[in-house]
């Protein structure tokens, strides 16, 4: 579900301004841990103090605690005194101590709550904390000072006062000691929904149910690594406390982020000693600009280069070494699978040469202009007669290209090594192997994943993070089915390189300007996926380790899931299927009616499965659209009039409501 915070919080400021006494929740409101449930907390306390079960340890003792007690509530002293005395006074003071600096370390302000206790304290509002709570009340206090919560208020912890909001004992204690009085001038605000809001009303408080984070993000009880633990609750504190996030800023955060500081970390990791690292655009972009914000927090590694690249300005000039069928057959492919329908225009403008002058060429060769689709293999045959014909002037456009290339990547550095390590994001290593022909130096390439076919003389050079050639196969296969879904997110906001130029005595990128959306929307995802890595930087000591299939985990079950919201946003977006400066391009995703899925059932969904999100349709008219509120009159209709059994016509005179039912599972 998604909450409009803006809303949320201009409504809590009303109910503030109607009361003089405002009380808070401290834990999961307040203040938020940036671990997804309490008790992982135990878990960084057994890594740092190498007690492999201190969690079992502690979970019992506070369990016994609450046993033997008299109270309502227990405090930390009482927990551990417990663990004493199984483990001694000292072995239990020194856990204790890392506890409280655990607790310290993972734990921050909800930003949306801060405002409204600013708010609150700008309406000269009497403000108190309220928490069922064991930590030290002295504890509390400071930690709510260093997250902003200044200034004069009061603080209620359940084990010091030996009251809980659980039995509704603290709120009837804070009401004498305040001499506030149980009644509608008082508003609490808590995120649970017994204590903070049933109980709050009971004893005659006006209260407001702040849903938890964990709640709002609907994250599932389960068994998460330490990892995945600190990482998904930084998302997701991150996404549910900023007023004004649209769907590609969250979706940066939430999908994404983590695969880029997966992949960067690794790749930091595997860089230590080296002397020099090139990011290739524009797959390498994120990588780099992450990469940059690591290297101030590691020590040993690379100052980094990006360095513009691309399969057509890297790949083509190079086919000049190869014999004249070998580079007919490479400049004659085009990617079907992907939609991409290859002309003799696009295979002439990226080569260079001027259309008009070869007009009466293909003219003589069976070409009535230069937009005809090479749909077989008889008019791919003439246009290699055709290339053959202007071959000198390719060879000629094709030297010229590679001299310019070698002084640019001569004027960036790449020339002053015994070893170049390159990053990209991988597949088979065909612009890997085009730097090394060119340069005559070896070359090492850190790819978010390779296949299996990467070239033959650079096998023993490539190095996958997520897989390598193809291998573990489970991963691999996820990815290369749905590839374009990758390539989008390692791209970069700015155009594909299609070639240089001579400026200025610099040798100066030339760049293809870049799909509206697709280049806004990328801005959008890069923005907090960058914003939120400072956070994950913050616990990089913890974080640096984290596994492969936890930082693709979420992105999978996004492809997978294929949800109605998420399909409306990839439908604003296509992008290039073709090599340099072309005009092929192809949808993330299909969007028909229910009147055109019904007939042509079979063709819509093979059209989709060529989707850049493979599978990807949106049908107008289904119960999806429904759910949402866009479901039209007309689908109904024509649901009734063409695909409905008679008898359920007449059925349904009877029970309309079974009748809406069917419908809605049949075009489901």
């Amino acid at each position: 579900m998604n909450y409009d915070l803006i809303k949320e919080f201009e409504d809590l400021c009303c109910l503030i301004e109607e009361c003089d006494v405002i009380s808070f929740d401290i834990y999961d409101t307040a203040l938020l841990r940036n671990v997804l449930f309490p008790t992982d907390i135990f878990d960084i306390v057994s890594l740092k103090s190498n007690i492999k079960d201190f969690k079992k340890i502690r979970t019992l003792a506070e369990e016994k605690a609450r046993r033997l007690t008299e109270h309502e509530d227990i405090t930390l002293d009482e927990i551990y005194q417990i663990i004493s005395e199984n483990l001694g006074a000292d072995v239990s003071g020194n856990l204790k101590r890392i506890e409280l600096e655990v607790e310290e370390e993972f734990t921050k302000a909800n930003e949306f709550i801060l405002s409204l206790f600013n708010f609150a304290k700008s309406r000269q509002k009497k403000i108190m904390f309220l928490s069922d709570m064991y930590l030290p009340d002295a504890f509390i206090l400071r930690i709510l000072a260093k997250n902003g919560y200044n200034d004069a208020f009061q603080v209620f912890i359940s084990g010091q006062i030996k009251k809980t909001k659980c039995t509704s004992g603290m709120f009837k204690y804070v009401s004498d000691k305040m001499d506030i009085g149980c009644n509608g001038n008082w508003l609490h605000i808590g995120d649970n929904i017994n204590s903070d809001y049933k109980n709050a009303k009971e004893c005659g408080l006006k209260a407001y149910y702040y849903k938890s984070i964990r709640e709002r993000s609907e994250i599932k009880e389960g068994k998460y690594s330490i990892e995945m633990s600190i990482m998904k609750a930084l998302q997701i504190n991150y996404c549910q406390t900023k007023n004004r996030l649209g769907y590609w800023q969250k979706f940066g955060v939430m999908f994404v982020s983590s695969i880029y500081f997966g992949f960067t970390t690794w790749l930091a990791n595997n860089l230590e000693g080296e002397d020099n690292v090139f990011f290739l655009s524009r797959d390498g972009y994120l990588p780099y600009k992450l990469y940059k914000k690591i290297i101030k927090h590691k020590a040993g590694l690379p100052k980094p280069t990006y360095l513009f690249a691309s399969r057509r300005a890297y790949q083509i000039p190079v086919l000049s070494s190869m014999n004249k069928q070998d580079l007919l057959d490479v400049l004659t492919t085009s990617n079907t699978s992907l939609g991409q329908q290859l002309t003799l225009e696009e295979i002439f403008r990226n080569l260079g040469l001027e259309q008009a002058k070869y007009f009466e060429v293909i003219k003589k060769n069976g070409f009535e202009n230069y937009e005809e689709i090479i749909n077989s293999e008889k008019k791919r045959k003439k246009v290699k007669r055709v290339l053959e014909l202007v071959f000198n002037d390719i060879e000629s456009t094709l030297g010229y290209e590679r001299n310019m290339l070698k002084e640019y990547l001569n004027q960036q550095g790449v020339f002053d090594s015994h070893k170049i390590n390159i990053v990209d994001v991988g597949w088979r290593g065909s612009t890997h192997k085009a730097i090394q022909e060119i340069t005559g130096i070896p070359v090492e390439g850190y790819y978010f994943g390779t296949s299996y076919n990467v070239h033959d003389d650079i096998k023993d050079a490539v190095n996958g993070y997520a897989f390598n050639l193809s291998k573990p196969s489970t991963v691999s296969k996820k990815v290369m089915d749905n590839v374009m879904m990758f390539e989008f997110i390692f791209s970069a906001s700015h155009g594909t390189l299609i070639g240089f130029i001579e400026e200025d005595q610099q040798i100066k990128p030339i760049l293809k300007n870049e799909n509206s959306n697709y280049s806004k929307y990328l801005k959008q995802i890069h923005s907090t996926s960058l914003d939120i890595a400072d956070q994950y930087i913050e616990y990089f000591e913890y974080l640096q380790r984290i596994k492969v299939e936890d930082v693709l985990s979420d992105y999978f079950e996004f492809i997978e899931e294929k949800k109605y919201k998420d399909l409306i946003e990839f439908s604003q977006l296509s992008a290039d299927v073709g090599i340099g400066d072309t005009m092929a391009h192809q949808d993330y995703v299909s969007i028909v009616s229910i009147e055109e899925y019904s007939k042509n059932k079979l063709e819509v969904l093979e059209k989709a499965n060529r989707n850049l999100w493979k599978g990807a349709l949106i049908v107008r008219g289904s119960s999806e659209e429904f759910k949402k509120g866009s479901f039209s009159f007309k689908g109904i209709l024509f649901f009734i009039n063409n695909l409905l059994p008679k008898e359920k016509i007449f059925k349904a005179l009877r029970n309309p409501r079974k009748l809406f039912h069917y419908i809605i599972k049949r075009i489901t």
